[in-house]
C-alpha cells in the first residue's frame, strides 16, 4: 500500500472523510510511522548488518564506545576486525548485567577485544583495541532509517515491510489518534479495541522487550562458517 492508500483507509476507519479534518495528512503519516516502527520492534522484521556507521563502526587505537542509531534496536551476533584483517568474536553482554559488572576486564589495558557491552546509546569493547583499533561488526534488526520513513513527497512512498503487513497498520495509527486525552477525538474504548488487534498481529510489546532483555543478558558465542 502506497503512503496515499494508508491515509485513506486511515479516515474510512475514523470516518474522518469531510473537510475541516480532525487530522491532517502529515499527522496520520507521522502515526503510521510511529506504526511501522512498533511492528518492526515486535516482529524483527528488517534484518541489518554490513552497513557503515550503522552496523559496522570504526574504532579508533584505544577506545572503548562508539555511538550506535537508535535504530538499531536489538544486537544478535558481534565481531571485531582488526587493523589486521583478522576477526573475532565478541560475547556480548548488557551494561546492566551486574553479575558481568563485577568481573570486568582492565579497563586500562589494552588488548585482543572479547566483549561487547550495550548500552540505548553506545557501545563499549573491552579489552581497548590495540594497534590501529580495528571496526566493529554488528548483526541484528531495526527501524526503517530516516530515508526509509513514509513521506507525501514521494508518490511511491510505501512501508518498507512487506506488503503482506500493510492493512494491519492502520490500527497502530487510529490507536494513537484516539488516545490523546486532550482532543475532542478521545475515545478510549475504540483506542483500546485497535490496540489489542495490532497486539494479536504483531505481538505484545512487553514480551517482545522481555525478550529482548533475556537475549542481551546472556552470554552470545557467535561462530564463523
Amino acid at each position: 500500500m502506497k503512503t496515499t492508500d494508508l491515509v485513506a483507509q486511515f479516515r474510512r476507519v475514523t470516518g474522518d472523510k469531510v473537510t475541516p479534518y480532525l487530522w491532517d495528512d502529515d499527522t496520520i503519516v507521522s502515526f503510521f510511522n510511529a506504526a511501522i516502527d512498533e511492528a518492526c520492534l515486535r516482529r524483527d522484521f528488517i534484518f541489518e548488518s554490513n552497513t557503515d556507521g550503522l552496523s559496522n563502526l570504526v574504532l579508533r587505537e584505544g577506545e572503548l564506545h562508539a555511538d550506535i542509531s537508535g535504530s538499531l534496536y536489538k544486537i544478535d551476533i558481534a565481531h571485531f576486525l582488526n587493523s589486521s584483517g583478522q576477526r573475532t568474536d565478541l560475547e556480548i553482554r548488557s551494561r546492566g548485567d551486574l553479575s558481568f559488572r563485577n568481573n570486568l576486564p582492565d579497563l586500562q589495558a589494552v588488548g585482543d577485544p572479547a566483549f561487547l557491552i550495550t548500552d540505548d546509546k553506545k557501545i563499549f569493547i573491552l579489552p581497548p583495541p590495540p594497534f590501529g583499533g580495528g571496526i566493529i561488526e554488528l548483526e541484528g534488526y531495526r527501524t526503517p532509517l530516516a530515508s526509509e520513513k513514509l513521506s507525501l513527497n514521494d508518490v511511491d512512498s510505501e512501508p518498507v515491510i512487506s506488503e503482506r503487513h500493510h492493512s494491519r497498520l492502520h490500527h497502530w495509527a487510529v490507536y494513537l489518534a484516539l488516545s490523546d486525552v486532550d482532543l475532542d477525538s478521545y475515545a478510549p474504548q475504540v483506542a483500546a479495541v485497535h490496540l489489542e488487534k495490532f497486539e494479536d498481529y504483531f505481538g505484545d510489546m512487553l514480551r517482545a522487550n522481555r525478550q529482548r532483555l533475556n537475549s542481551q543478558n546472556r552470554p552470545h558465542r557467535n561462530h564463523l562458517w
